[in-house]
C-alpha cells in the first residue's frame, strides 16, 4: 500500500486523507522515505532525459519526406 502511496503522491493523485496518511508513515518509517527519494530521484531521471530527446533538423526533415509532408 505505501508504495501505491508514493506514486499517486508522485502522479499528484492523492486524495487529503491519503496524503495525510503518506505524510503520517513517512516520518515514522526510513525505508519508505528511501523509497520516496529514489522515486522522486527516477521521475526527475525520466523528465530530464525526455527533454533532451530532440533529433537534429535533417532526420525530421527526412522522415517528413518519406511519408510526404
Amino acid at each position: 500500500m505505501s508504495s501505491n502511496l508514493i506514486q499517486k503522491y508522485i502522479d499528484g493523485l492523492l486524495t487529503e486523507p491519503e496524503e495525510m496518511a503518506l505524510f503520517n508513515e513517512l516520518s515514522n518509517n526510513d525505508e519508505m522515505r528511501l523509497e520516496l527519494r529514489a522515486s522522486l530521484k527516477l521521475r526527475e531521471t525520466i523528465q530530464s532525459n525526455s527533454i533532451n530527446r530532440v533529433p537534429p533538423e535533417a532526420v525530421t526533415k527526412s522522415l517528413l519526406s518519406l511519408i510526404h509532408i
